[in-house]
Parts: structure tokens; C-alpha cells; sequence
């Protein structure tokens, strides 16, 4: 399983612990908890690559913020 560093609920990030039914849960414990999204880490870019960010959505079980592309001629 991949160690994730950050983990969105809700799409807000949340902190060292979080509160879920009156439960409040650890950051050990966010792997295992359904009501949080794994934050997807920005991959190391290429020659010719850039990375575009904006508000974030879920793409394959992952909050993603961010689009690789190739650079334009004008970057």
C-alpha cells in the first residue's frame, strides 16, 4: 500500500487527526478509514513536461490537483 502524506475529506485537506462521527481518529489510522481521499503526489517532470494546478477532483481513487502536459513552443 502506498504511504500517503496528505489525505482530503470532503475535498479539504485534514490535519494529524480527524474527526469522523464523534470518533476522532489519528493519522495512523487514515489509510484504513473510507471517508478519506489519498492525495495524489505531483510525479517528477521531464524535459518538455510542466505541470498545470486547479481545485482537485478524484481520479482513480486519488485527490488530484494538478495536469501533466508537454510545454508549449512558447514555454
Amino acid at each position: 500500500m502506498t504511504d500517503y502524506t496528505d489525505y482530503v475529506m470532503n475535498g479539504e485537506y485534514v490535519g494529524n487527526s480527524v474527526i469522523i462521527d464523534d470518533i476522532n481518529y489519528p493519522r495512523q489510522a487514515y489509510a484504513d478509514l473510507e471517508q478519506l481521499t489519498p492525495v495524489a503526489t505531483p510525479p517528477t517532470l521531464t524535459e518538455g513536461q510542466t505541470m498545470d494546478w486547479h481545485d482537485g477532483s478524484v481520479i482513480d481513487g486519488e485527490w488530484v490537483r494538478f495536469t501533466v502536459r508537454d510545454k508549449t513552443t512558447d514555454e
